[in-house]
């Protein structure tokens, strides 16, 4: 009886310390990676047959306040005194009228390397999703922009049950920027 009492509280024992490391596998955000990301514009936006211009900046954490509190609309200002936009690794996504309705930023553009190279020696955290259109929006911090999102690019972020071929997606609309791919929340680690 001793010995399988024993046995028993023993397998219990490795259950549990089993399924505490599979929890504990991935600490969020984790490790940055690098995304595709695509954008696609909304029906809405695209019969309006406008400009639409995307920006994807990678941000280390101790420039993300600063990016967070920035103006959008100074950011994309060509006589902006900070020349922000002018300063910055970014790959920019042009939606010119009447032409194609997603854009993807992924391994077999030829400026993938260069670009997250750069993001990645700079640290890189937080992808930063910029969006002008003709529309007027007024300026506000963080997501309470929609012309601003802010994604984490730690690969313990996303639910793997989600994630389609390591694709951040996000659209357009005429209310701005909506993230498609549904990531975790730091409480939701």
């Amino acid at each position: 009886m001793y010995f399988q009492n024993r046995h028993f509280a023993l397998m219990n024992v490795a259950v549990f310390l089993l399924l505490g490391s599979v929890g504990c596998a991935c600490k969020y955000p984790g490790a940055p990676q690098p995304y595709s990301i695509q954008v696609t514009l909304d029906s809405a936006v695209q019969s309006r047959k406008v400009d639409v211009v995307v920006d994807l900046v990678a941000i280390n954490v101790a420039e993300t306040p600063a990016w967070e509190d920035m103006s959008v609309t100074d950011y994309f200002n060509p006589a902006d005194p900070k020349e922000l936009r002018k300063g910055v690794v970014k790959k920019t996504l042009e939606f010119l009228r009447g032409g194609e309705a997603v854009k993807t930023f992924s391994p077999t553009d030829p400026q993938w390397n260069e670009i997250w190279g750069n993001w990645q020696a700079g640290g890189a955290r937080n992808l930063f999703v910029l969006l002008d259109m003709p529309e007027k929006f007024d300026d506000a911090k963080g997501d309470l922009d929609p012309r601003r999102r802010m994604l984490p690019l730690g690969k313990c972020a996303y639910d793997d049950t989600v994630m389609k071929n390591n694709t951040l997606r996000l659209s357009v609309t005429p209310r701005g920027l909506v993230v498609e791919t549904p990531y975790k929340s730091p409480d939701e680690r």
